[in-house]
């Protein structure tokens, strides 16, 4: 018997490439006391005497943004 697939699409409705079987859907969660994830600096800056870098969240590719470097929690 065929399993149904789905298509789907990102935060900003921008559908993703290809079809998914519902196995392949993991559902991500963020935990209140840890925040979003980084994956990656992507630039660094200094603005006035401000360090700030440009972030590539973990799970969120096109939503990258500017943090100062004093508001990221280095483990």
């Amino acid at each position: 018997m065929p399993q149904p697939v789905y298509e789907i699409s990102n935060l900003l409705a921008r559908p993703i490439e290809g079809y998914f079987y519902n196995y392949e859907h993991v559902k991500e969660t963020v935990s209140p006391h840890t925040g979003f994830q980084l994956d990656k600096i992507v630039r660094t800056r200094d603005t006035g005497g401000i360090k700030q870098h440009l972030v590539k969240w973990k799970g969120y590719e096109t939503f990258n943004s500017w943090l100062n470097d004093s508001d990221i929690k280095r483990t």
